[in-house]
């Protein structure tokens, strides 16, 4: 692989997550914006995640037939896409559409980078290392993009954190168009029945369910728990 390999997918990791939460911190401002109430803001959250579950669904499947390369490109296009509607939504129905646009375009690099990784590594340990490095990069991504968005806040307003969102989904999108090697060497055929018989044996299968329960249930608890910035700066 290049040397730019891991860059590309650290890139367009730091796009997908950064997009999730940076506008918590604006939610006051926007619900000024739009005039409606904060529960309705916090919905541009649960649209993206809507859509990231909608999206991941299916970028697996599709990256076996179609290889990982594509998959990437297009799917880091919908989330750039997603990411200029959000600059410029006119309201919040726009807004909560535009979210559910990013969420399934950032669940593309959310699941394919890692096959790619694995592609890419067959030796397990590497590999094993690396897909646990690229998930600390992920979550800590997340955590802190909240941060970073009271500061764009503060400076420039609530457009400003899904303008800089924008940017470097922008930027990903097209290093990932003409840098991003593929990785998969041999495609499948698509077969419905296939499909729907692998989603069959990992969910019935209880070693995948042990692993997966822990940091799933985890990763719930903080989103649910989440500080709201309304109970900071008062109902709007």
């Amino acid at each position: 692989m290049p040397r730019y390999f891991l860059p590309l997918l650290i890139l367009s990791l730091i796009a997908c997550c950064i997009e999730v939460d940076i506008s918590v911190p604006s939610f006051p401002d926007m619900g000024r914006y739009f005039h409606v109430e904060d529960g309705i803001i916090q919905m541009t959250i649960a649209y993206n995640f809507l859509g990231f579950c909608l999206g991941a669904a299916v970028y697996g499947p599709l990256s076996d037939v179609y290889g990982r390369r594509p998959i990437m490109v297009w799917g880091n296009a919908i989330l750039a896409i997603g990411a200029v509607g959000c600059v410029i939504a006119p309201s919040i129905s726009f807004l909560l559409g535009t979210r559910l646009i990013q969420g399934i375009g950032a669940s593309a690099s959310a699941v394919v980078v890692f096959a790619m990784i694995a592609d890419a590594y067959p030796e397990k340990d590497k590999a094993a290392k690396l897909i646990g490095a690229m998930n600390g990069v992920f979550t800590t991504i997340m955590a802190a993009a909240p941060i970073v968005g009271g500061f764009i806040n503060e400076a420039v307003g609530w457009r400003g954190n899904y303008g800089i969102v924008a940017l470097i989904c922008i930027v990903s999108w097209v290093f990932l168009s003409f840098f991003l090697p593929e990785t998969k060497r041999t495609f499948e055929s698509f077969h419905l029945s296939k499909i729907k018989k692998g989603y069959q044996q990992l969910l019935t299968s209880i070693p995948f369910i042990s692993a997966s329960v822990v940091p799933s249930l985890s990763y719930a608890c903080y989103l649910s728990y989440y500080p709201s910035p309304f109970s900071l700066h008062g109902n709007i």
